[in-house]
């Protein structure tokens, strides 16, 4: 199975007394990839084109093998992070590589949403620091409230920015249990 196949490639690495398995350094790539795509739709920021530049600049990566264990669906995660990093960091990776990925060879239907979502981030990280800042440094009370307020109830356009709604519509205001959650 999938699960005992990727233990059985892992490498281990000693901190401290304790040995301790890590996946590989194509499977961290794989799940990497994943991750950003399709477990946050692109709202990790850019942080994970940094971890994909930092792999593959310090690991001899076989792009072989992660095009075969990438060859059962998982393509689809890869090349919008992968073409990112490259992009935007320089990052280490083969330009046959990104050749075999974007098979379609037309980025303009994805590039752009994959960029919004990955730097808007900046934007929200930014507002929850300083509304932070403001909650743990005002000495006015009010203000401290009213901080806290802007973080646990964003306007309609920065949840429009994140999930399926217009910025103008009231159903905006569904969204704000997502919100918590992520």
């Amino acid at each position: 199975d999938y699960e005992s196949a990727l233990w059985a490639r892992s490498v281990s690495k000693r901190l401290g007394n304790t040995a301790i398995g890590f996946p590989c350094a194509e499977d961290m790539l794989l799940h990497l990839c994943y991750h950003a795509t399709e477990g946050h739709q692109f709202s990790i920021g850019p942080l994970a084109l940094v971890d994909l530049a930092l792999l593959a600049q310090r690991h001899q990566l076989d792009w072989e093998r992660i095009l075969r264990r990438a060859s059962n669906g998982w393509r689809r995660y890869l090349l919008a992070p992968l073409y990112l990093a490259k992009l935007h960091l320089g990052a280490d990776i083969p330009d046959w590589v990104m050749g075999e990925l974007d098979v379609e060879g037309d980025k303009s239907h994805w590039l752009e949403s994959a960029e919004y979502l990955i730097f808007s981030e900046l934007d929200d990280h930014m507002l929850l620091n300083a509304g932070m800042q403001k909650i743990l440094c005002s000495k006015n009370p009010l203000e401290r409230i009213a901080a806290f307020g802007k973080i646990v109830f964003p306007t309609r356009a920065a949840i429009a920015t994140h999930f399926p709604v217009s910025p103008d519509s009231a159903a905006a205001f569904l969204y704000y249990p997502r919100h918590w959650r992520r």
